[in-house]
């Protein structure tokens, strides 16, 4: 354990993408998840074994992503988020882009306190760049929040186009202000187009699971 006391004495380590479910249906997701990506979870996604990898590998906070498959989602993601936040875990919400109350929903979210929104283009079906996203993310960028946007492909789905580095670069050209952090070191398994179209900008990137699949 030395090498993780020195290294909580350097810096806070945040995982700023992580995932978990309510007890209740932890079991049932993982295993859904497990099914459709073809991989296999490393924990059995509850907060508690999510907690207990954090003492272990010496991560101060994690970010808790929530993705709302469904408008009506986002009630059960606000309840849930509000039960399970503490100094070391921080949930994003998530707002389903066919959600009509968005705006009303990006009140609550700043009204309750919680700092940031995570979108997925796959499980919500919507493609960065189009038309219907520019007003959820001018609504985000004036309410300060952090959006969380999966990037690049995704496992679970077919490989259709609908978050890549050239919509990237749209939305922070359009949007400066949005807080806009990209996720998998860009987008998954698009890094030579990330290299040639974000790299160099200033441009937020999280490298959860990336690193293993670059050639050294």
């Amino acid at each position: 354990m030395e090498h993780l006391d020195i290294i909580s004495r350097m810096a806070e380590i945040i995982d700023f993408h992580t995932h978990a479910f309510p007890d209740s249906i932890a079991e049932r997701a993982i295993r859904s998840i497990q099914r459709q990506a073809g991989i296999t979870a490393f924990l059995d996604g509850t907060i508690s074994s999510l907690l207990a990898s954090m003492d272990k590998n010496g991560i101060s906070k994690s970010v808790i992503c929530s993705i709302a498959t469904k408008p009506e989602q986002f009630d059960s993601i606000l309840s849930w988020s509000k039960k399970i936040r503490s100094d070391r875990i921080i949930p994003f919400l998530s707002i389903h882009p066919a959600d009509k109350k968005f705006l009303e929903r990006l009140d609550i979210v700043t009204g309750e306190g919680f700092k940031g929104i995570k979108l997925h283009p796959y499980y919500q079906d919507f493609r960065i760049d189009e038309e219907r996203m520019m007003q959820l993310y001018e609504g985000m960028a004036g309410h300060g929040l952090i959006l969380l946007m999966h990037t690049g492909f995704d496992f679970a789905f077919k490989r259709v186009r609908k978050a890549t580095p050239a919509g990237i670069l749209r939305i922070w050209k359009e949007f400066p202000s949005l807080k806009l952090v990209t996720t998998h070191l860009g987008a998954w398994n698009l890094w030579d187009e990330v290299e040639q179209t974000i790299s160099g900008k200033a441009i937020r990137m999280e490298i959860s699971f990336a690193l293993e699949f670059l050639s050294t």
